[in-house]
């Protein structure tokens, strides 16, 4: 959209020989825009060429479009979460269950199982603090990256930094860290030091 500017009617035929009218915008008074619509579409109600938009029409349209870009953006977003969020699960299990004979000699020397589970919580959210620090920076500068390509096409989109996303996604990281690990070790625990140094 090129630059805006008003001029009275008289200098403007006088500029132009042709002047054809494309839009006409309408201003009312709060509470009266119903009223005015329906005024407005009386008088265009004959003529097929003329066509009413109000704010409120632009407005929903508008929201409704951003609602369907979100539940895409959303869907995407949940996905690819879920999946990491398997392949997570399924890296914990397989490495506590490949250090079964080291937690085995562990009690053998008189570890007990709380301080064991201690160690390996302490260690797995170690590990996990420093992937979500990654993940956190890597994945919004991805995010505003992508948002950037995407205001060439909306003007009108906004950037906000995703706070609650964000720590939504480390705590329900974290609490799935915690709850896996538990069962895990659990399972562990429950055979014998003998069978757990055996385990190959």
């Amino acid at each position: 959209m090129g630059p805006q500017f008003i001029i009275h009617k008289d200098n403007l035929t006088g500029i132009f020989k042709d002047v054809n009218v494309s839009a006409v915008a309408i201003n009312s008074k709060y509470g009266k825009e119903e009223e005015l619509n329906k005024d407005i579409k009386n008088i265009i109600s004959k003529d097929t060429k003329v066509e009413l938009k109000s704010f409120k029409e632009v407005y929903n349209k508008t929201k409704k479009e951003k609602q369907n870009i979100e539940l895409i953006g959303y869907s995407i977003v949940i996905t690819i979460a879920t999946i990491g969020i398997l392949n997570f699960i399924n890296t914990i299990i397989t490495g506590i269950i490949s250090r079964k004979k080291e937690f085995g000699m562990l009690k053998a020397i008189g570890t007990t199982d709380n301080q064991l589970k201690s160690l390996l919580l302490k260690e797995g959210f170690y590990y996990l603090g420093i992937a979500c620090i990654l993940a956190g920076i890597l994945g919004n500068l991805l995010g505003y990256f992508l948002f950037t390509l995407f205001k060439k096409v909306a003007s009108y989109a906004i950037y906000h930094f995703p706070i609650i996303q964000t720590i939504s996604m480390v705590f329900i990281v974290f609490v799935i860290e915690y709850i896996v690990f538990n069962i895990s070790i659990n399972s562990i625990t429950k055979k014998s030091i003998v069978d757990q140094i055996r385990c190959d």
